[in-house]
């Protein structure tokens, strides 16, 4: 397990490359916060990798890049939808999910804490995938992309939604069946470990495809 940790702690190091790589690219405002979201990722890494290395307590790290992470990806798919509703719908969704999010204070503002948000992970991975599937249906509607292999936004969207559908459904099976053990904080690690990493290989993708102004 703890290979396949660091092995996700390192992949976030892949978007940061093809970032450089592409770094002339002239990106509009979406294309900034997708990047900007895997420099958060990379850094929430390198830093809790760190204090974990130190024996420092990091879990309120996580629940804080948890929201920051909602938030971002809430800007994103308001500023892509076309749908007055949806837009709507996205920014209503975040605001309660903050705000519920904020009853667990303790878990945010407690850097000693070592349990993760009571609400948070719920709210925005259900807000999320509920966004992503959203855009897909955009996409669909309008059907403007060609090969949807190269469209940046596919690519980010996809794994997007890989990573909060398992990582959510699989938080609510360790919390309500097993009372968050030891054991089965184990194997949540491992299948959040798994999934951040093919989570980061899909943004890498979406970043190599930049390309300035094509938004569907």
């Amino acid at each position: 397990m703890f290979k396949i940790a660091v092995a996700a702690d390192f992949s976030a190091v892949i978007p940061i490359i093809i970032m450089l790589i592409n770094g002339r690219l002239k990106l509009d405002i979406t294309q900034k916060l997708i990047c900007s979201f895997a420099i958060i990722i990379f850094l929430k890494n390198a830093l809790t990798y760190i204090m974990g290395e130190l024996s420092i307590h990091n879990m309120y790290i996580y629940n804080w890049c948890n929201l920051i992470q909602g938030i971002i990806l809430t800007i994103i798919y308001t500023i892509l939808f076309k749908n007055s509703t949806f837009k709507l719908f996205a920014i209503f969704g975040i605001t309660v999910s903050v705000i519920i999010s904020l009853i667990d204070y303790q878990s945010l503002f407690d850097v000693a804490t070592g349990n993760f948000n009571r609400f948070s992970y719920n709210t925005i991975g259900c807000l999320v995938i509920i966004l992503t599937l959203l855009y897909f249906y955009q996409l669909i509607q309008y059907l403007q992309v060609p090969t949807l292999t190269k469209y940046s936004y596919f690519w980010f969207s996809t794994g997007a939604l890989l990573y909060f559908a398992g990582t959510i459904f699989s938080y609510l099976f360790m919390e309500v069946t097993f009372n968050s053990t030891i054991q089965m904080r184990q194997q949540y690690w491992m299948i959040d470990a798994i999934l951040a990493i093919i989570f980061n290989i899909f943004i890498s993708f979406s970043i190599w495809y930049m390309k300035p102004g094509k938004t569907v």
